[in-house]
C-alpha cells in the first residue's frame, strides 16, 4: 500500500467517525409496530372461549388489511351476535408508519339480554405525530368505541360513552364501556387497546368470569 492511498483511507475513516459520532448525518432507525383485533373472548363458569374471530399483524406489518369475520356467533345465555368483523393493518418503515385496528359486531346480546346493542365498534390507531409549529414528533395512539342502540338492564345508554365508563350491575359485576388501556411515553413508544364492552363477573368470593366484545389494539415502538 503506497503512502498516498494509506492517507486517503485514514481521511475517509476520520470522516466516518465524525458523521457517526457527532451526528453529521441523521441515523435511520427502524421502529416496530403491533396490531390486533378480535370479536369476542370469554370465561364464564365452565365456558372458555379464546379470541374469535381474531387477527394479528405480522412482525413486518402489512400494507393490506388482514381481516376475518363471522356471519353469526352464539354462546347461549352468554354472548350472541350476527356479523362480527375484525381488521388490522400498517407497516413501520424507518421513522414513519401507522398501525390501525378495528373490531365491529352487530345485534349484540350479552348475558341473556342484560346488555344489547344494534352495532358496536372499537378502533385503535398508533403512529407518528409531528407538531409543525415546534417541529417535534411523537408516537401517539388514539381511538375509542362507539355504539348504536345500546342498553344495559333495559336502560338506554349514550352512543359515545366516555373512556372507561364503569356501570355496576348488582348480582352480576361491573360493565366497562369504551375501555381504553394505554401504555408508553407518547414520545418513543405508545400503544392503545380499546375494548368496546368488558364485563367482569363477580360473586361474593371475587371475580369469577370475564367477557370482552369487540377489541382493537395498536402500538408503535421506537426505543433505541
Amino acid at each position: 500500500m503506497n503512502a498516498i492511498y494509506a492517507r486517503r483511507l485514514m481521511a475517509l475513516g476520520a470522516v466516518l467517525v465524525v458523521i457517526g459520532g457527532f451526528g453529521g448525518l441523521p441515523a435511520v432507525y427502524a421502529g416496530t409496530g403491533t396490531g390486533e383485533a378480535f370479536g369476542v373472548s370469554l370465561e364464564a363458569g365452565d365456558i372458555t372461549l379464546v379470541k374469535t374471530p381474531h387477527v394479528v399483524l405480522p412482525p413486518n406489518g402489512s400494507k393490506e388489511p388482514i381481516e376475518d369475520d363471522l356471519a353469526s356467533f352464539d354462546e347461549p345465555g352468554v354472548v350472541s351476535t350476527t356479523v362480527m368483523f375484525v381488521s388490522t393493518q400498517g407497516r413501520i418503515t424507518g421513522n414513519n408508519g401507522t398501525i390501525t385496528s378495528l373490531a365491529a359486531a352487530a345485534d349484540v346480546d350479552v348475558l341473556g339480554g342484560l346488555i344489547t346493542a344494534e352495532l358496536i365498534t372499537a378502533d385503535s390507531s398508533s403512529g407518528e405525530h409531528t407538531d409543525q409549529g415546534q417541529q417535534k414528533s411523537a408516537r401517539i395512539s388514539s381511538g375509542g368505541a362507539s355504539f348504536s342502540g345500546l342498553t344495559i338492564a333495559g336502560i338506554a345508554i349514550e352512543d359515545s360513552p366516555p373512556p372507561n365508563t364503569v356501570i355496576p350491575v348488582p348480582g352480576v359485576g361491573i360493565v366497562i364501556l369504551n375501555e381504553q388501556i394505554e401504555t408508553g411515553d407518547n414520545k418513543t413508544n405508545s400503544s392503545l387497546t380499546v375494548n368496546a364492552i368488558h364485563v367482569i363477573l363477580v360473586d361474593g368470593l371475587g371475580q369469577v368470569g370475564d367477557i370482552i366484545v369487540s377489541s382493537a389494539h395498536s402500538g408503535v415502538d421506537y426505543r433505541r
